[in-house]
């Protein structure tokens, strides 16, 4: 067992994951944080859902995954099956603010793209935290043709541009 396994929430095969993308310290993995961390292991491991992100997020805030601040998720169902989610959390990601902002992730299995599923969960999301006292929230989109999609379709504002895109 190495050093990070140690940590809470990270077992022997995220450990295994951590040292194959580059990741062997604790101090690495709070450099890069949970989210580039997970990202870098979805390149190698395209399972590696969001459990692992707030796995990692909580190993980084010393706490069980199930216990971090400010995390709301919404879910699409279709047949019985988990087929989207949008989930926020005030986590230090790529989209991090500040510490009153949470920040967006979006998902959707690949064949229900496109038929406004995503649109819709973010406009309820985006209600959700409008009722719960949220002013803002954060987005960081990767490609600008989704910018576009989200300024337009979700009735968001770019409040700033990152300069690199990751």
């Amino acid at each position: 067992m190495g050093e990070l396994s140690k940590l809470i929430n990270i077992g022997k095969e995220t450990e295994k994951q951590l040292n194959e993308v580059g990741i062997n310290t604790y101090e690495e993995l709070r450099a890069l944080g949970a989210e580039q961390a997970w990202l870098k292991i979805q390149e190698i491991d395209e399972s590696a859902c969001i459990n692992r992100l707030l796995g990692l997020e909580g190993a980084l805030q010393g706490m069980k995954k199930t216990l971090l601040p400010d995390d709301h998720c919404l879910v699409a169902e279709a047949d019985g099956k988990i087929v989207g989610a949008v989930w926020v959390r005030i986590m230090n990601d790529y989209g991090h603010v500040d510490d009153e902002t949470p920040s967006f992730a979006i998902s959707l299995c690949k064949e229900y793209r496109g038929l406004g599923l995503g649109t819709e969960m973010m406009k309820k999301m985006l209600y959700l935290l409008k009722t719960n006292g949220y002013k803002k929230a954060s987005l960081a989109v990767q490609k600008p043709i989704m910018q576009q999609k989200c300024i337009s379709g979700w009735g968001l504002k770019l409040s700033m541009k990152m300069k690199k895109n990751i």
